[in-house]
């Protein structure tokens, strides 16, 4: 095992999003990988859940019954929501969304756990006047995931970070002050350059869900540990490291945002130490007791579509 830092910062770190670009594995490979790296694999406490869309949870349910797949242990899933273009159409799509995991769940409760739902919000939520429209879409949404299993469900919604992240944030901090579960999903990349954010745009994230006290979790594009530049989309790749190593130190240091974005920016490995006492980037260091603290309540996970890649460049690094 690496050093006490390193595997809190690890720990349960990738949500397992196999079937998804540029991946894009048919459901039985990334099933059944997912199995793999939970059970069989050496960094099996590095994974976290299985990501799937609500629409193939029928299409799961058959899989397991026709090649008899043995669920040994509690399997851990991310529910992806069906997206909406227009917010008239957003509690429709949930109500659906719900029903589909209400009869998975029926299927294979005790044998698997729900752990989140995921879903993007449509784009014209925002445009909508009223104060608590986005409170009371938050707790609808809520209301019809709670029936599943008679308990708040965590509910993490996905938004650009522009300058509607502050009011989003705002009414998650309000829903989980009344007992709920919910926080802010951050897209760092994508298959084209377009898609993956500049760093001012992370930071600002990152703050922005920090001075609310909400949780965030990221997806895509932080396949490797380090920033860098990558060939295949000609643009720089967001290291999970520099994120979550932001994210981390933030929430314990209160970082200056020009400090944070410096952080997202550094190509050197070397500036990340990792000891059994400590975690730091440069001259800023927070003790190892802190990380969990730190991952468990604000820096949850990220989805990637490879499991192998993420922990073949820290062995590559001498990390593990």
């Amino acid at each position: 095992m690496p050093v006490k830092s390193l595997q809190l910062f690890l720990s349960k770190l990738i949500d397992y999003a196999g079937l998804f670009p540029p991946a894009n594995l048919d459901l039985k490979y990334a099933f059944n990988n997912y199995l793999d790296y939970t059970v069989n694999n050496p960094y099996s406490w590095i994974a976290a859940k299985f990501i799937c869309p609500a629409s193939k949870l029928a299409e799961l349910e058959k899989l397991i019954q026709d090649e008899k797949i043995e669920l040994a242990n509690s399997v851990s899933f991310s529910v992806l929501g069906s997206s909406s273009v227009h917010s008239s159409e957003f509690l429709d799509s949930v109500s659906h969304d719900v029903k589909m995991i209400s009869e998975f769940y029926g299927k294979y409760s005790g044998k698997i756990n729900i752990n989140a739902f995921e879903v993007r919000l449509p784009n014209d939520i925002f445009s909508i006047s009223g104060d608590d429209v986005l409170f009371d879409m938050i707790k609808l949404t809520a209301e019809k995931l709670n029936k599943i299993n008679n308990k708040p469900f965590p509910l993490f919604f996905e938004a650009q970070p522009n300058e509607n992240l502050s009011a989003l944030a705002e009414a998650i901090s309000k829903y989980n002050e009344s007992g709920g579960k919910a926080g802010y999903k951050l897209r760092t990349g994508g298959v084209e350059a377009s898609a993956f954010p500049p760093s001012g745009k992370i930071t600002f994230a990152i703050k922005t869900c920090g001075d609310f006290g909400i949780p965030m979790k990221c997806t895509a594009g932080l396949h490797h540990p380090i920033r860098h530049y990558n060939e295949s989309v000609k643009t720089k790749m967001h290291g999970f490291i520099n994120v979550f190593g932001a994210g981390i130190l933030n929430v314990c240091l209160n970082l200056p945002e020009d400090v944070m974005t410096e952080i997202l920016e550094d190509e050197d490995a070397g500036n990340f130490h990792f000891s059994d006492n400590s975690f730091g980037w440069k001259e800023y260091r927070i003790l190892a007791s802190r990380i969990q603290e730190a991952r468990e309540q604000f820096m949850i996970s990220y989805g990637s579509c490879s499991f192998d890649e993420p922990v073949d460049d820290l062995k590559n690094l001498g990390l593990l």
